[in-house]
């Protein structure tokens, strides 16, 4: 089915931070001067600071700024660590998105170049990171029309990320770019069988109704034009105008239901769960497989481990009436989504803010089908006065949850 619009900005965490460096060991003769300490602290300080507001310019799309501040702090940080330091080149993997989405596609591939020489030179050549350097290489070639290289780079990359025994949704990435590659290269029957092992991690990952699989076919249609099968073109078309028919109506390759008795067993499906919760945030109540949805999170985040939810008074109503039941699961599948795109267990503030702003955002799209909340209405005029308003509100409600806590007046989810 089409994507339900969310009406209501949903901040996530976007995690650039410092690494954190070990000391070296100082000679027993040296001394650390309390200046040369605070100097240092401080240019620690600046460099978070520059990051924050050059990731939030870049997720405002704001890409010419963002590269000035980014170039600004990839100043300090090379005062502070040199340019070998892993931080340094994650920084230098932004400078380069932001040259990208600005168009200015050589700066991108030189940029890029000099990542894989870094890392490569004074890190690995043979693990993830090393792999997914080459592949942005590759990305940006090809977007320069250096399309021999972009091929190479990607062709290096795909072997890395094989030899590591990675075998994962970003293998496919690295695939279809192969795939790509080769098509440009006119090697269309290579890139048919490199596009066929993406589709194959994607199906399995999202299932063959989903967005990400849906996209991904008409390159594989295009290779089969490209190459002269025609009439596996032809029926790949009709297989793909069914599933998207399917996908319309509602219908998602979703796992299997399971009865779940443990913690343990729980987190066997950490997965497959949140697989159940973009299912959930991502349909409308009246999409076929909307109760099985609602079964399986609600056994989950009972008995799992991996999420700790602390649910208010006006969450306990919400989740007391038929009527009004599914937008408490869309709470607990917040809280769930949160905990598990985190890996942070322990309810909190962040979790509270982000399953609140999840779920009014499904009521904004639902509320026609079961008709208005009112402990829900209060956030919605909250955040017509403004988004600050909204955000106290919760707050507020946070808050009141935590103090009922401490009274023995809350309901837990472990």
């Amino acid at each position: 089915m089409k994507a339900m619009k969310h009406i209501l900005p949903l901040i996530l965490m976007v995690c650039l931070s410092t690494a954190v460096h070990a000391q070296k060991d100082v000679p027993s003769t040296a001394k650390v001067t309390a200046s040369a300490a605070e100097t240092d602290n401080s240019l620690k300080a600046k460099a978070h600071e520059l990051d924050s507001v050059a990731m939030r310019l870049f997720l405002e799309k704001d890409f010419l700024k963002s590269t000035e501040v980014r170039q600004q702090h990839l100043d300090v940080l090379r005062q502070l660590y040199g340019e070998t330091d892993s931080t340094y080149i994650q920084a230098l993997v932004q400078l380069a998105k932001c040259y990208y989405r600005t168009e200015r596609l050589p700066k991108a591939v030189e940029a890029a170049q000099r990542i894989v020489d870094l890392y490569g030179q004074n890190h690995s050549t043979t693990d993830r990171s090393y792999a997914f350097y080459l592949d942005n290489l590759a990305l940006y070639q090809a977007a320069n029309h250096q399309n021999e290289d972009a091929l190479a780079n990607s062709m290096k990359a795909l072997d890395v990320y094989d030899k590591a025994g990675l075998h994962d949704v970003d293998l496919s990435i690295i695939l279809m770019h192969v795939a790509e590659n080769l098509h440009d290269q006119g090697r269309s029957e290579e890139a048919i069988r490199h596009e066929l092992r993406a589709l194959n991690i994607m199906r399995n990952e999202y299932g063959e109704h989903s967005e990400e699989y849906l996209n991904e076919l008409p390159y594989l249609k295009a290779y089969y034009e490209k190459a002269g099968q025609t009439d596996k073109a032809k029926k790949l078309q009709e297989r793909i105008t069914k599933l998207k028919e399917e996908a319309e109506k509602g219908i998602a390759d979703l796992p299997e239901p399971v009865d779940f008795t443990s913690a343990e067993l729980c987190h066997e499906h950490n997965a497959d769960m949140l697989k159940y919760c973009n299912y959930y945030f991502n349909h409308y109540f009246s999409a076929p497989q909307m109760m099985q949805a609602i079964n399986y999170i609600m056994q989950w985040t009972t008995v799992s481990d991996d999420v700790h939810i602390l649910v208010g008074e006006g969450e306990t109503k919400l989740l007391a009436t038929p009527e009004t039941m599914p937008y408490g699961v869309g709470y607990m599948a917040g809280c769930a989504q949160y905990a598990l795109e985190t890996d942070s267990a322990d309810f909190s503030y962040e979790m509270y803010e982000y399953a609140m702003i999840t779920m009014l955002n499904h009521y904004i799209a639902n509320k026609e089908l079961t008709g208005e909340v009112a402990y829900l209405e209060k956030y919605i005029k909250a955040h017509e006065k403004s988004y600050d308003a909204l955000i106290a509100m919760i707050r507020k409600s946070y808050d009141k949850i935590l103090a009922d806590q401490e009274k023995g007046k809350f309901i837990k989810t472990e």
